[in-house]
């Protein structure tokens, strides 16, 4: 007794249908996992000219640079604080690496031509591995920026700097929201 040439077609058509659907996943995850495309929504994309902070950042800790144009506005039954591009030219380009002598640790900045700035931090495990142990976007206005971070043990701090040196040396603080704790660092140019 030989098969039905219908009900034969018809698996064969199923099964070529989930090898293909299986084939295009898998080449969509390869090129996901490689960087030439991404899946996820990307938050850089959707408020390039502006950066929202919530409002967890009270005035007596961190000080506003004068040249910031900061908006407060209601967002989701949401205080935040938009902080907008700075209109002033920016005299500094920070792109690139940068290592501070204290702890080892190895910065780099990604700055545009708005005066956007992404920054990670890399900080050396205790078997002497590099890993990024802190990241953020923020903003920079002549020679001073201001930058809220994510930190790797779950932390959100910001990081507010002024650049010296004839732009080669970064003084900045360091602050964990939640704690309060501030930390002093002073970076150099790789």
């Amino acid at each position: 007794m030989s098969a039905d040439p219908s009900k034969t077609k018809f698996s064969t058509t199923i099964i070529a249908i989930t090898g293909l659907i299986g084939a295009v996943a898998g080449l969509l995850t390869v090129m996901h996992t490689t960087g030439v495309i991404d899946l996820t929504k990307d938050k850089k994309q959707e408020i390039q000219n502006e950066v929202v902070l919530e409002n967890k950042i009270s005035k007596e800790q961190h000080e506003q640079p004068e040249e910031m144009n900061i908006v407060p506005v209601v967002n989701n039954n949401e205080r935040t604080v938009v902080e907008r591009i700075p209109e002033k030219p920016i005299n500094y380009n920070i792109s690139g690496y940068w290592y501070e002598n204290q702890s080892g640790s190895r910065y780099f900045f990604n700055q545009d031509v708005n005066g956007n700035v992404y920054f990670q931090e890399y900080s050396l495990n205790e078997y002497g591995v590099a890993f990024v142990s802190a990241e953020g976007t923020g903003v920079m206005t002549n020679n001073k920026f201001r930058i809220p971070f994510m930190h790797y043990s779950g932390y959100e701090g910001i990081v507010n700097g002024t650049i010296e040196n004839k732009g080669n040396t970064i003084d900045a603080m360091a602050t964990f929201l939640a704690t309060g704790q501030s930390t002093r660092v002073l970076i150099h140019r790789e």
